[in-house]
């Protein structure tokens, strides 16, 4: 949603040429970088979770439960890295071998 006003201006601004292929090639790049890259890290260091983790935490709860699940995704992801923390040893019933 943010891309179509940043789009509009710059096609207004600089018309259909190179100049406006060109900054909406780097504004891609950008925003790909942005949401691909940065914004796991800088949550993997507030969150304590591997970037991976994010990025795999969005598209699952993504896939589940749609914008909530986007949402609520890192939250979600650090809940059940807590849960799994704190779940005590003594609880799992092993098998005798």
């Amino acid at each position: 949603m943010v891309t179509i006003p940043v789009v509009g201006v710059a096609l207004f601004q600089f018309g259909a040429g190179t100049e406006f292929w060109s900054l909406f090639a780097v504004y891609l790049i950008i925003q790909g970088l942005d949401g691909n890259l940065l914004v796991p890290v800088l949550f993997s260091e507030a969150v304590n979770l591997h970037p991976l983790v994010i990025i795999l935490s969005v598209v699952i709860f993504g896939g589940l439960w749609g914008f909530w699940g986007v949402f609520f995704a890192i939250p979600l992801a650090t809940l059940i890295k807590a849960v799994v923390h704190a779940w005590p040893d003594g609880l799992v019933v092993e098998e005798d071998k």
